[in-house]
């Protein structure tokens, strides 16, 4: 596989994060090319994964005359001024969602609001805010309510990978992926869904990852935070759909975005410093 075939731009898995479900007719014909070692892994691990290459294709499958019904809706995108959730947030906006991004760099985000407002004919707005911290999520909260009375979507897709051993990692950085990968989920589902029953219902989608199934040997953190999340995910729908508010996860597999590169350089700058090489490798793994 080439690395390439890794890239993050996938635009949005519509099926499975405002559907619940491809059309109820045949397996698609993508999603289900797994070989017998994925299908046997997938069996036992409740899920399925597939490349971002895959995905695109899955998306590009769907017919160009599906509505999804999200017009003049409005998305909360965290993580959303690049890699997945810039993708996410363009997937949205082509369907003709109204966004609220969250990121923490102001200017990266404004620009990308900026620009998909201005391609797709939408309103997006930019909230910089580190919601790891409970300000930051009011921040999120506050800017949400005031443009736009509200939202009927939740992407939590922000999110970093860790790089530590058990041992050695202090009850600080634990705290920190605690906050980030979990609290900020729970937060801002305190805070937006009441405004989402008052609507009629509404969406919510945590990326987790693959890894909350099958841990990395050398982000036990990430592991841990994730597999948290999709356990939040399971509870929340039950206490929500009654409100007509649906909740998923999806654990995605290895995708290149930024964050990945960031790792990839960790891993090698001890033996030559070649991340190029290492990515490489991971995506040739990842034949079948």
């Amino acid at each position: 596989m080439a690395l390439s075939a890794l890239h993050s731009d996938i635009g949005i898995v519509k099926s499975a994060a405002l559907k619940g479900s491809w059309k109820k007719t045949q397996p698609h014909p993508v999603l289900f090319r797994f070989s017998k070692h994925a299908q046997e892994r997938n069996r036992k691990t409740g899920g399925y994964t597939v490349s971002a290459h895959c995905l695109k294709q899955a998306c590009n499958h769907e017919e160009k005359t599906t509505d999804f019904g999200l017009t003049d809706k409005v998305a909360v995108v965290t993580g959303a001024s690049a890699g997945i959730g810039l993708a996410v947030a363009r997937g949205l906006a082509a369907e003709g969602a109204d966004l609220v991004l969250v990121a923490r760099q102001a200017e990266r985000l404004n620009e990308a609001a900026q620009a998909l407002s201005s391609e797709f004919g939408i309103r997006a707005v930019g909230a910089a805010a580190d919601i790891a911290t409970s300000g930051g999520v009011d921040a999120v909260l506050e800017m949400t309510t005031r443009e736009f009375g509200g939202a009927d979507i939740l992407i939590n897709n922000a999110g970093t990978g860790s790089n530590e051993t058990i041992m050695e990692a202090d009850d600080s950085k634990w705290q920190f992926y605690w906050d980030l990968h979990v609290m900020a989920a729970v937060r801002l589902a305190r805070g937006l869904v009441p405004g989402m029953k008052s609507r009629g219902g509404g969406v919510i989608l945590h990326n987790a990852s693959i890894c909350a199934a099958q841990p990395l040997w050398y982000e036990p953190i990430y592991n841990v935070t994730k597999a948290a999340l999709m356990m939040f995910s399971k509870t929340l729908s039950t206490e929500v759909i009654k409100d007509n508010i649906r909740v998923n996860y999806v654990n995605p597999g290895l995708i290149l975005t930024p964050d990945w590169i960031k790792t990839a350089k960790q891993l090698t700058e001890e033996t030559g410093g070649d991340w190029e090489a290492y990515l490489q490798s991971v995506a040739d793994s990842m034949e079948f």
